[in-house]
């Protein structure tokens, strides 16, 4: 297991935006799994670079786990919005210079990727074991109903990644909040989370490859 943590820019501030959830329906879907991973532990960084309609623009995101207590992993990511972007967020997620400085409580398992609400409740976004047409449905305290929905899983090697490729679930979840359509992300039972790709309302494609 060499999964990586880094999200892209975008999604890392949709998630903290709307970490505080209440799952629906039963019975509650979690993780479990060993968390005694090399990505887990304190001090690993990473980073990547965010493109706009498939082009590069230049930005780099940071990641750096700075705590872990008992496989509940803090990490930080740091970067800084292109100007025409900053209205899609709100403080204190983004500061009024566009800087970005946003802690998330990530569960990186053998089982998968979830994130923490502040109740400690799982929001699952990986099942290395989902199948098509699995989903897991949540609700914000605002009251924006969250639904992720496993659309595909490769049964070949036919995602590009790096300079081999390998096979990917894709899941799809809404994005109800100005300014956005949707989001599309992409990972693998060995290397996590590898893809990340926002609709925006504008038609523009905001996307991540983790390496």
């Amino acid at each position: 297991m060499k999964t990586k943590l880094l999200l892209s820019l975008f999604v890392t501030l949709a998630l903290c935006a709307s970490c505080d959830i209440l799952q629906l329906g039963s019975p509650k879907v979690t993780i479990g799994g060993q968390t005694d991973l090399p990505a887990n532990k304190v001090g690993t960084k990473s980073s990547g670079y965010i493109k706009i309609d498939g082009d590069p623009i230049g930005i780099q995101a940071k990641s750096e786990v700075v705590d872990n207590e008992n496989g509940v992993v803090d990490l930080r990511i740091t970067t800084k919005l292109p100007i025409e972007y900053k209205h899609l967020f709100i403080q204190p997620y983004v500061n009024p210079d566009g800087t970005v400085d946003c802690t998330l409580n990530v569960i990186n398992s053998t089982e998968g990727v979830a994130v923490l609400n502040s109740k400690g409740e799982q929001s699952v976004f990986a099942r290395y074991g989902a199948k098509v047409g699995d989903k897991w449905e949540y609700k914000t305290e605002e009251g924006k109903k969250l639904v992720r929905k496993v659309i595909a899983k490769s049964e070949t090697d036919d995602f590009e990644y790096g300079f081999f490729q390998i096979k990917v679930t894709t899941v799809e979840q809404n994005m109800p909040y100005p300014g956005y359509k949707k989001l599309i992300y992409k990972y693998n039972h060995k290397f996590g989370m590898v893809y990340f790709e926002i609709h925006l309302e504008d038609g523009s494609v905001v996307s991540t490859t983790v390496i």
